[in-house]
């Protein structure tokens, strides 16, 4: 099944236009070892619980053979920024449901570091956590719930998407990891470097 994704690749503003090279082929998808790769990082709500952006991580992660990370991004509301690595520090808000989605995990097999960030909004801590993770795909959700409920295609998505460094896939609502596996990735094409670089 395709992912029916959007993933929007986004270009350094100087990085330099190059000619349109010659078609590429298709090949059979491979996984590869995760040893030494750079993760796939999809961001988690804990106040909504949408299950939508880590069932992509893990079809993104087993279809790559990327580690997946999920973020945790706390909303303090304040300018004080705070990376949460331990039980102890998760904030008592959102600790439950953190526990409850890291016992999930592991009850499934599904290996996934997961992080917490502390931060003014959604949009700063994630900024901070591909700074410091340095993933080769960041996983996004949408949702009609507000800003303070979700990490929303809009304000948080968009401003996501022009500061990332590598391609952000955005999930829609409802979407559910195929049985089997994703098996095809469709591309959109136009003749244009940034489609090539989707392609590459």
């Amino acid at each position: 099944q395709p992912l029916g994704v959007v993933c929007a690749p986004v270009l350094h503003p100087n990085q330099a236009m190059h000619p349109i090279g010659p078609a590429l082929s298709v090949g059979p998808m491979r996984t590869s070892d995760q040893t030494h790769r750079a993760p796939v990082l999809a961001a988690y709500s804990p106040v909504t619980g949408a299950r939508e952006t880590i069932e992509f991580g893990v079809a993104a992660s087993r279809v790559t053979g990327a580690p997946l990370v999920i973020v945790v991004v706390v909303d303090s509301g304040a300018q004080a920024v705070t990376l949460l690595t331990h039980d102890e520090s998760v904030p008592g808000s959102i600790a439950a449901a953190v526990k409850h989605l890291e016992n999930e995990l592991a009850e499934r097999g599904v290996a996934a570091e997961v992080r917490t960030f502390e931060d003014s909004t959604a949009a700063r801590g994630l900024a901070r956590a591909i700074d410091e993770c340095g993933p080769e795909l960041v996983v996004l959700g949408t949702t009609s719930r507000g800003a303070k409920g979700a990490l929303l295609l809009g304000t948080t998505a968009e401003r996501v998407i022009h500061l990332s460094p590598c391609p952000v896939a955005v999930v829609p609502q409802g979407y559910q990891r195929p049985e089997g596996g994703v098996k095809v990735i469709g591309a959109a094409y136009t003749p244009k470097p940034e489609a090539d670089d989707a392609l590459a």
